[in-house]
């Protein structure tokens, strides 16, 4: 056993490697987690609480899990940062969150349908009304995937304007210091001032002259 989990531990970390791999690991991760968050809203809500029955019960859990989804998708996941747009990413993110909230109040109606003809209790009512929420994130893990591809995908633009940035940073990063006055004067007449003057030094030094 200790073999095959170190095998497994090994194949993540080559995968985690790879962008795309990295991306898909931290959206399963945020899976999990949104799906830990509704699934333990309702069963607060449904199971102890007694709140409500079990389609508004399934409503309030999934909008509860849709804020910390978004944020962790957009930032952790897709490494997108900076204001989010509202029609761009915000409104669609939300359009398919109801849309899997459509899907997993059906799944939670077929759940109270099924237990209700099997006349089980309390506590079996609340299994099946989870494992039917449950079994809606599933069928919709990979479309959300797909479409959060689209909605946080990085601006070629944007990539290419910070490397060129990176790039006239490292540019000025290798250019000599300029010399001060005094060396200046001394070079202009005809003193030493150290080891021979670069070609860039030379032009700082006509500049420090002309001043």
């Amino acid at each position: 056993m200790p073999g095959i989990f170190a095998q497994t531990y090994r194949r993540i970390q080559r995968v985690y490697q790879n962008p795309s791999g990295k991306k898909i690991i931290r959206y399963t991760m945020v899976s999990v987690v949104s799906t830990a968050v509704s699934l333990g809203t309702l069963g607060i809500v449904f199971g102890l609480l007694h709140l409500w029955s079990e389609v508004p019960s399934a409503i309030f859990a999934n909008v509860v899990a849709t804020p910390p989804s978004y944020y962790l998708n957009r930032r952790w996941a897709w490494g997108k940062s900076g204001k989010s747009h509202l029609f761009k990413e915000v409104v669609p993110f939300w359009v398919a969150s109801f849309v899997g909230l459509a899907l997993s109040t059906w799944a939670a109606a077929m759940a109270r349908d099924f237990s209700n003809s099997h006349h089980f209790h309390h506590l079996g009512h609340t299994v099946i009304v989870l494992g039917g929420n449950l079994g809606a994130y599933g069928v919709l893990w990979i479309l959300k995937f797909l479409l959060f591809q689209l909605l946080f995908r990085q601006s070629p633009l944007a990539d290419n304007d910070e490397g060129d940035e990176e790039g006239e940073g490292a540019r000025i990063a290798v250019l000599p210091p300029a010399p001060s006055a005094s060396q200046a004067g001394a070079y202009q007449a005809g003193a030493p001032a150290g080891p021979q003057m670069t070609d860039v030094e030379n032009a700082s030094v006509a500049e420090v002259g002309e001043l």
